[in-house]
């Protein structure tokens, strides 16, 4: 079992396990369970925010530890060919080239003229081609990203988490990580972090929802909120710890 912290777990819970891998690896599995979903956050004078969530990364750091090369959930592995469609026209372009004929007959008694005037047409091939490639892509909902994070999200359109993301052990696991040569000690600690513009917040007293002055006091009352979320002591950069695991693995491989 971890040491789990959880600053609102009725609406981000996140907890994190670590078991020895099955079969003839030597590593662990990191397999974290990941809740989410909107609640509210009580205030004095019956003022009360909804607290909705549209993006959360979380961040694995290790301490004594290796992650194992194509062990991560969720890897946004790309196709080393696409599929390409060629479509092929042949278009006939017409030019036309007008021409003119004057013919005169003199005549002692008379003048008599005629013109006669035409035209041509002249008629040049164009091929036109076009290429389409096709790719199909799948929306992962947590994805892997660089320096060991991963990315929750519910769609592309980054409509409101609510559901569980990671199973834990009867899920598939995180990653595999295997202890470094010659290490002390072996640690890892999982945080679940949400960027101010990633959260959802709808004040609402007596049932009913507030309306703001004007979008400067709502921005305000929402980093204000945001900090205070955050929890922390320092100054508030923008980004709120939800949640902070940490586990110490022992030499014997038990969690």
């Amino acid at each position: 079992m971890g040491n789990d912290t959880n600053s609102l777990p009725d609406i981000l819970e996140l907890l994190l396990r670590v078991v020895p891998s099955k079969g003839r690896d030597k590593g662990f599995d990191v397999a974290p369970e990941l809740r989410i979903t909107k609640g509210f956050v009580e205030g004095e004078d019956d003022l009360c925010f909804e607290v909705a969530l549209k993006r959360v990364f979380l961040d694995l750091h290790l301490d004594g530890l290796d992650p194992i090369s194509g062990t991560r959930f969720g890897e946004p592995l790309k196709d080393n060919s696409a599929e390409v469609k060629r479509k092929t026209s042949h278009e006939v372009v017409k030019e036309g080239e007008a021409h003119g004929r004057i013919n005169m007959a003199l005549d002692p008694s008379k003048i008599a003229g005629s013109l006669s005037a035409g035209a041509e047409a002249k008629a040049a091939a164009k091929t036109v081609q076009s290429t389409t490639a096709i790719e199909k892509i799948s929306h992962l909902k947590v994805k892997a990203r660089p320096n060991l994070k991963w990315e929750v999200t519910e769609s592309t359109q980054l409509d409101e988490l609510d559901g569980t993301y990671l199973e834990g052990l009867d899920g598939d696991p995180l990653c595999k990580v295997v202890a470094k040569k010659g290490a002390n000690s072996k640690a890892l600690g999982l945080v679940a972090v949400v960027k101010q513009r990633d959260v959802i917040l709808r004040a609402q007293k007596e049932s009913r929802l507030i309306r703001f002055r004007n979008a400067t006091q709502e921005k305000m009352m929402k980093i204000l909120i945001s900090r205070a979320l955050s929890g922390s002591e320092n100054k508030f950069n923008g980004v709120i710890d939800f949640s902070r695991s940490e586990i110490e693995i022992e030499d014997q491989h038990s969690t």
